[in-house]
């Protein structure tokens, strides 16, 4: 089957005020309720949410009490079994929807709902869509079926069909401020300030990759190691470094870069309750002391446009060699 049924992480809250992080994609979705319409477009940055945004908003549009998380209706949605809600993904192992995908789309948005009064189908990844693909599913919003909704998930507005844009409501999900994200860890799932403080901070504006990583056994955060001289030590620890799969580069980077700024919090003044990597206390407090908070902004800003590079596909040796310089001080 190209397509399979999903389920939102999440409990029995009303299915909006659970979008932590996101207050406008709440109060626009909160409206829509109240008339929806016929296709919506979710736009944002992978791991923000957009997914559990549109299986949430999928139990609010079926549910005969907008989504009160207690009915069969509620729990069929949220476990993922109801024949009225539908999630299409990008086939495993393929990059794109292809035109054949889309067609079965089309085809199943035509028939009438099975349960509900209406049918929701969430297209999880629509700027993945040939183009072919593309202009299928614009015939299907021209003349859309009055017991359907569709939900289109894209990340970056430009790779959208702007005629599939301009017959959508488009919904906009940013990156969540890091308290936010740690307020959420912390209410929703009972994690103690020290934890919910790293994943927040190491989740980037992704409330979806902060969940992921408070739901999976704890693992120790990688340790931070500073290329330990210039020359060929710093080769060395480039070459370890571009040794690893790209993912792991950018794990062990994005822990650096709260490392360093919690060296230059420190080495600024700032109140070691904030610092956020707390496991690793005494080496950041001998880093503030050996160095001004100025030194350790420049290298954290080093390392920031070290991952934009890498983000970006360039070569990871070079970008790494040319960190492992700045961080030696040449």
């Amino acid at each position: 089957m190209a397509c399979n049924s999903g389920a939102a992480t999440g409990s029995s809250l009303h299915p909006l005020d659970s979008l932590a992080g996101q207050p406008q994609a709440s109060s626009r979705l909160t409206r829509a309720l109240l008339r929806p319409s016929h296709a919506y477009l979710f736009v944002g940055p992978t791991g923000v949410g957009k997914r559990t945004a549109a299986m949430l908003f999928a139990r609010a549009l079926i549910c005969d009490q907008r989504g009160c998380g207690t009915c069969a209706t509620c729990r069929m949605v949220l476990g993922g079994g109801h024949p009225d809600v539908r999630v299409w993904d990008v086939p495993e192992g393929e990059k794109t929807f292809k035109i054949e995908i889309v067609r079965e789309l089309v085809s199943a948005v035509q028939r009438r709902p099975f349960q509900a009064e209406r049918q929701v189908h969430i297209l999880a990844a629509l700027d993945q869509t040939q183009p072919a693909g593309a202009n299928a599913l614009l015939k299907t919003l021209e003349e859309p079926p009055s017991s359907t909704t569709l939900i289109l998930l894209a990340r970056e507005l430009e790779n959208v069909l702007p005629t599939l844009v301009s017959r959508s409501q488009v919904v906009t999900f940013g990156l969540t401020p890091p308290e936010a994200i740690e307020a959420h860890l912390r209410a929703a799932l009972g994690l103690d300030a020290t934890r919910a403080r790293l994943i927040a901070h190491q989740a980037e504006g992704r409330l979806g990759r902060a969940i992921t990583a408070a739901t999976e056994p704890p693992a120790p955060p990688p340790l931070i190691e500073l290329p330990p001289g210039p020359g060929l030590e710093a080769i060395a620890w480039a070459d370890k470094l571009a040794a690893l799969p790209g993912p792991d580069q950018q794990l062990h980077l994005a822990a650096m870069l709260t490392w360093l700024r919690d060296a230059a919090w420190l080495a600024a003044g700032g109140n070691a309750e904030r610092v956020v990597r707390a496991d690793d206390m005494a080496r950041l407090h001998g880093a503030a002391a050996a160095r001004p908070a100025e030194q350790w902004v420049r290298l954290a800003e080093a390392v920031e446009a070290a991952r934009e590079q890498l983000e970006r596909h360039a070569n990871a040796k070079l970008v790494l060699d040319h960190l492992a310089r700045e961080l030696v001080g040449r």
